[in-house]
């Protein structure tokens, strides 16, 4: 691997887990975002290859997407607040798209030690912050004590070195390390993996009631519940695979069941979802004080949401009187500035990019996979704010960059 390359990722990898301790960087992610693109299209320039039906892809969701936002021009205008916020949407992306570049770039053997390298870093981070959650729960103040003025609660900040309004962090980087062990368990057979995997998630469902990560139960559920159906599926369906994958869900399923009859917490948290859903279709008044849903409700009621939204070119964050939380999640704030069509855009144009770094061929499999992820960022965009934080988008592309190895191993070994 080049030089540059290791440099961008530990410089990454620092700004992800210590830094952002330190300072949330989030316009001035813009700038690197800006030399990343542009180093990626330098290096891959003479490799950059489209197939007519991924080209075909390409053109109508970019056209939709010209379309969409000229809409909005049109009726709301062009300004330095457009730009802002076009950037905010668009430029987390670029993580994801240098996951791929890696993964294109370089040999299998090198993404298997660069990924066997990250699983080692991301396991003993784990353990380590951990530790320090454990300790700011008993303290109330440890590693934190300069972001209690910051908002009303504590737990906002119990996330170890992630830092201030990290928990939205914690749960998508728990969500996704399970599925990196597992797919290193798969490829080495080593047990340590495994060890880790079976060791962290009752850590992880312990400390989410902590920190108040309520989501990160059925968050971590809906990912292993899709990417390890995803990853014993084979491109050409039979007998054996559905069979395989059913059982899986079965298994799930029964398993969330006991969880909801004999874990009174979860029971509460999923009948809280569904009340939420319920309300939110009738469109009933919402309690205020459930701000993620009350935004959406906001937003779809009062703020264009079935339409063009109030513009892109409107919501200024530092003068915006919507609400003081505006941005605490991606699916009220994109309906804002653009209506449903820009939300689902968006959604597609990164179901897309995720997909196709994982998958170099479209077949069944990728169509299945790309379903997949457009789940996984709709069901984030309601709960935390994907398309606008560098942080989780970087877990998004670490699960990528694991997908893909796995993805790649498998077509070694059995020449799919």
């Amino acid at each position: 691997m080049k030089k540059t390359d290791k440099v961008i990722v530990v410089g990454i990898v620092l700004t992800v887990f210590f830094i952002r301790y330190i300072q949330v960087f989030y316009e001035a992610w813009y700038i690197f975002d800006v030399f990343l693109l542009t180093y990626i299209i330098y290096s891959s320039f003479n490799s950059l290859r489209f197939s007519r039906l991924k080209f075909l892809l390409i053109s109508i969701l970019s056209v939709a997407l010209l379309i969409i936002i000229g809409l909005n021009v049109i009726r709301f205008g062009l300004g330095e607040i457009f730009l802002d916020n076009i950037l905010m949407v668009f430029t987390p992306l670029t993580l994801i798209l240098y996951f791929s570049y890696l993964l294109k770039k370089y040999s299998l053997q090198v993404n298997l030690e660069l990924g066997r390298r990250l699983l080692y870093f991301l396991n003993v981070y784990f353990w380590i912050n951990a530790i320090i959650i454990v300790i700011q729960y008993i303290t109330g103040s440890f590693l934190m004590g300069r972001f209690l003025s910051w908002g009303m609660y504590d737990f906002d900040h119990m996330t170890g070195f992630i830092g201030p309004f990290g928990t939205g962090i914690l749960l998508v980087f728990w969500s996704v390390l399970p599925i990196a062990n597992i797919v290193f368990y798969l490829i080495t057979r080593n047990k340590k993996w495994l060890s880790n995997f079976y060791l962290q998630l009752p850590i992880m469902i312990m400390l989410s009631f902590f920190n108040e990560a309520k989501s990160f139960l059925p968050t971590v559920l809906i990912f292993l519940s899709f990417f390890i159906p995803y990853m014993i599926m084979k491109i050409q369906f039979n007998v054996k695979v559905v069979i395989k994958v059913v059982s899986l869900f079965m298994i799930i399923g029964l398993i969330g069941t006991v969880l909801y009859q004999q874990l009174e917490v979860f029971k509460d948290l999923i009948d809280k979802m569904f009340e939420l859903g319920e309300q939110f279709l009738m469109g009933a008044q919402l309690d205020t004080n459930n701000e993620r849903a009350y935004l959406n409700y906001l937003a779809w009621n009062y703020y264009g949401g079935g339409s063009l939204g109030i513009g892109i070119n409107t919501v200024d964050f530092d003068t915006q009187l919507i609400h003081k939380n505006l941005g605490i999640n991606s699916l009220s704030l994109l309906l804002i500035h653009g209506g449903i069509w820009y939300f689902i855009i968006v959604v597609m144009i990164y179901s897309w990019c995720a997909t196709n770094g994982v998958q170099t061929k479209f077949n069944m499999k990728a169509f299945v996979l790309y379903l997949i992820f457009l789940v996984i960022f709709f069901y984030l965009s309601l709960i935390t704010q994907p398309f606008r934080d560098h942080y989780i988008m970087f877990m998004l592309g670490a699960l990528v960059y694991y997908l893909s190895i796995y993805q790649k191993y498998k077509y070694s070994i059995e020449g799919n």
